[in-house]
């Protein structure tokens, strides 16, 4: 990304006027985030993809062939950045930069974990690659790849690897490391903080349930942000300790507004940084990317201004980018998006890369389309199973006592003790008190590695639900009422080379092909969206209560969301640091 002396040359030239302009937007205003202020009746001048210059009067740049575009007193803001976000979230890369570039969003900087878990090395490297051919800036962070799994562990990269990763430009440093396990001494955690520190970028924290004392030591690792706040003392405290504090209004997590109150507290929002740690195709397709989630922000009470710093100039200083990207200023990439005012985030224009990407809603470049290797990178070798498969064996008689993860929200999980029947040798589910069974089975391994345990909260009363596309690990997860159903779905996922599959009666009713990694759909956004909404509508139909039906299985296997979670090694819990047995002595 650096400049040629030639390039460096012509952009003074043309802010003397010796050379014209490439293109110029003119007679509008525009909001200077490093001042705060929007400054009346500015023009800009852009030379190849940089500005050379900004002012009241830059005609002197203006030659023959400059191309003028006269915005007629509309806003200048910088392009929007999405700080931190899970790109490949059910959709193919090239499909969400066209939703990011329509919305103003010319920069994104992403965990690059999703083909981490099927692929290793390899599936970083891929991703990586891809980044670098869109029109808009992607920048990563490495993933440490923290897994409950065994065969997610088994694809984790180590040190060496990690310190030629950091040499790419476009990585920014190590991503979201949890908080536990820097406390829990993980050995090969603190080598990859090491190592990321000493190449002198960055360590993105996960602080979820962290307090003061925790955090302090979360600080003194060499953690430079956090996006797991839910509250308004969480971002306080996370700011106390100079922490960047980022906001996720998403589709993981909303909190916006919850945390909305900070905006009256009058302490310095320069470390807040507003982001969307994942979006669905559904949110893409009917709201947009960052835009809404701006447009949100102002309509919840923050100073219009200060939230647009939130989303350019704060992100950019925190990854230190700020020489090239977050704000409208000479030598900066010409990345602007041009919009009715500061209340109506509504692009008109946007400019990336020094040129016209969006034109009144219609997108005038094509993003890199990947070549998608599916057979040099198989995502599911699990063989056909049967129901037998998601039996509960037990020697016990009568009734037994066992351990079942209950949904205290889509999200989080406690243990709770439950007495169930044990008959002819088998443990059996309570469906009339919501309690039915939970399986998580390897997928890149033909041999059957499996546990089957019991889940409460999730509604079903009839049918199940299995999916290949969850949180750090390589497996297939299945939540259902029903054996034969478990059964169906999961062969119907192993049948599409991964995906999301909804079987009620026998019969397959709602289905997702996800062939890339097993976590990706090869269509456009638009029809995933109609797929993943149908999915809903089924599992509903099944009894399910949950907002995101989906979400709230592919979560299970994660050691980043307390407290209580599942691998094909059986229950974990996150508080006593171990894995706990299914039935109680």
């Amino acid at each position: 990304m650096s400049l040629q002396v030639e390039q460096i040359k012509e952009l003074v030239r043309v802010s003397q006027g010796d050379i014209p302009a490439d293109l110029i937007l003119l007679n509008g205003h525009l909001l200077d985030v490093y001042t705060g202020e929007i400054l009346k009746g500015f023009s800009v001048a852009i030379k190849g993809k940089r500005i050379a210059c900004i002012g009241n009067d830059i005609s002197y740049t203006i030659g023959p062939d400059t191309e003028v575009i006269d915005i007629d007193g509309m806003l200048m803001i910088p392009g929007l950045i999405d700080a931190h976000t899970h790109l490949l979230m059910y959709s193919p890369l090239h499909e969400i930069i066209k939703y990011a570039l329509k919305g103003g969003t010319t920069t994104i900087i992403s965990e690059a974990i999703e083909l981490a878990f099927p692929y290793g090395l390899d599936g970083i490297k891929d991703f990586l690659e891809w980044t670098k051919r869109q029109p808009i800036k992607i920048f990563c962070t490495i993933p440490v790849m923290h897994s409950l799994s065994s065969t997610g562990r088994s694809k984790a990269i180590g040190p060496e690897a990690l310190r030629r990763l950091l040499r790419e430009e476009n990585v920014l440093g190590l991503g979201e490391t949890i908080w536990t396990y820097i406390i829990n001494g993980d050995q090969r955690t603190y080598e990859l903080i090491a190592e990321t520190l000493a190449s002198g970028k960055l360590v993105e924290g996960h602080g979820a349930g962290a307090k003061w004392k925790s955090l302090c030591a979360f600080s003194a690792s060499g953690i430079s942000s956090c996006h797991e706040s839910i509250g308004l003392n969480d971002v306080i405290e996370r700011l106390r300790l100079g922490i960047y504090a980022m906001i996720r209004e998403g589709d993981i997590r909303k909190e916006l507004e919850a945390i909305a109150e900070i905006k009256n507290t009058g302490l310095d929002p320069r470390r807040l940084i507003i982001v969307s740690d994942g979006l669905a195709p559904q949110t893409l397709l009917n709201h947009g990317y960052m835009d809404h989630i701006l447009q949100k922000a102002i309509d919840l009470g923050f100073d219009p201004i200060k939230a647009i710093q939130m989303m350019t100039i704060n992100p950019a200083e925190h990854f230190r980018l700020d020489h090239i990207i977050g704000g409208i200023a000479p030598h900066r990439y010409a990345d602007i998006v041009v919009i009715p005012g500061p209340r109506e985030i509504r692009p008109e224009y946007v400019i990336n890369n020094g040129k016209i990407a969006v034109k009144q809603g219609n997108i005038l470049v094509e993003p890199y389309i990947p070549l998608y290797n599916k057979s040099a990178f198989p995502s599911i070798e699990l063989i056909k199973i049967g129901p037998s498969e998601f039996a509960i064996s037990s020697q016990r008689k009568g009734r037994v006592k066992v351990r079942v993860i209950e949904l205290v929200s889509p999200l989080v999980t406690k243990e709770k003790i439950w007495e169930l029947t044990v008959h002819n040798n088998q443990i059996l589910p309570d469906t009339k008190n919501d309690i039915i069974k939970v399986a998580a089975l390897t997928r890149l391994d033909n041999r059957v590695q499996k546990f089957v345990g019991l889940i409460k909260g999730f509604g079903l009363k009839k049918g199940a639900i299995a999916t290949s596309a969850v949180w750090d690990a390589c497996l297939v997860v299945v939540v259902g009422a029903d054996e034969k159903d478990m059964a169906e779905a999961v062969n119907r996922v192993i049948k599409m080379g991964g995906g999301i599959a909804v079987s009620e009666g026998g019969k397959i009713t709602a289905e997702l092909s996800m062939p890339i990694g097993g976590i990706i759909a090869d269509m456009p956004i638009r029809d995933i969206a109609r797929h993943m909404d149908n999915i809903q509508k089924r599992a509903e139909e099944l009894g399910c209560h949950l907002p995101d039906a989906h979400l709230a299985i592919s979560i299970l296997t994660t050691p980043y969301i307390p407290f209580l979670r599942v691998s094909e090694k059986g229950l974990f819990d996150l508080k006593r640091w171990k894995y706990v047995p299914l039935v109680e002595d």
